[in-house]
């Protein structure tokens, strides 16, 4: 493949040829030119020379614009990369090719640069592309969208005559269901809303119980403030009944501290 030109391609090219010819080196070439190396290591790449050979490509790009570039990279140690347009050459170690703009190399290999067991859609490759874009998402609960949408249509051919009319004993098991869904609901509403009412009840009992905690807390330090003064106020009563009794002592201050004597005397 070296020193070859392809001018005038159309929009598909095939590289054809037998086990071994070069197709898909030559694919990763053009690749790797435009991109840079993936992996970026000589010793990783799986398409390095074995015998130790310089591993690199040059090649000639004309865009659509018809400006044309020339890219030039290598794989040593490390990986090294020019782009040479008009005379002005452009440093591009790995980074790909200016001028791809938003195609990434992921998305340039998957539209761009298809290998043959890319195109070999399995029999049901539309309806799973459909499943994985509208369907459960990963998760358990819902079922795929093809799935759900043969049983519907199924259960519409139950429902509708070809001309496109209902059927009318399916019609009237309609009606029926439908009146007897607006009944569940409802009784259903009512029960909601007899919910927020217990809802409420309950939220006003937890504030009761709060409120009836934060006092019976209250009596508590007051029982016990009250234990250990009431052995106080006894003993001030005691003093206060002795201080009453005490009362016109003074009147008998003349009797004398003898009073003993004169009354054995007197006896």
């Amino acid at each position: 493949m070296k020193d070859r030109t392809f001018r005038g391609l159309g929009r598909f090219v095939v590289f054809h040829g037998p086990n071994e010819a070069g197709k898909s080196t030559l694919r990763r070439l053009i690749q790797d030119l435009l991109y840079g190396f993936r992996p970026a290591t000589r010793e990783s790449h799986p398409y390095a020379p074995w015998d130790g050979r310089e591993m690199g490509g040059e090649a000639e790009i004309e865009w659509g614009s018809g400006a044309v570039g020339t890219v030039r990279r290598k794989l040593l140690l490390h990986p090294s990369g020019s782009w040479t347009t008009d005379g002005d050459k452009t440093k591009l170690d790995n980074r790909p090719v200016d001028g791809l703009g938003a195609i990434s190399r992921d998305l340039y290999e998957a539209l761009c640069s298809l290998a043959r067991e890319d195109l070999e859609f399995p029999e049901d490759a539309w309806g799973e592309v459909r499943d994985r874009l509208i369907g459960s998402a990963g998760v358990r609960e819902l079922r795929p969208a093809r799935e759900a949408a043969e049983e519907l249509e199924k259960e519409g051919k139950t429902l509708w005559r070809a001309d496109g009319r209902a059927k009318g004993v399916k019609a009237r098991d309609l009606r029926e269901a439908h009146a007897r869904l607006g009944a569940e609901l409802r009784k259903a509403e009512g029960r909601e809303a007899d919910r927020r009412a217990a809802e409420e009840d309950l939220a006003r009992l937890g504030e009761e119980e709060a409120s009836l905690a934060r006092e019976r807390s209250e009596i508590r330090v007051r029982l016990r403030r009250a234990v250990r003064l009431v052995p106080l106020a006894r003993q001030l009563d005691s003093m206060r009944r002795f201080e009453e009794r005490a009362r016109g002592v003074e009147t008998f201050a003349d009797i004398g501290e003898d009073v003993e004597a004169r009354l054995a005397r007197w006896a």
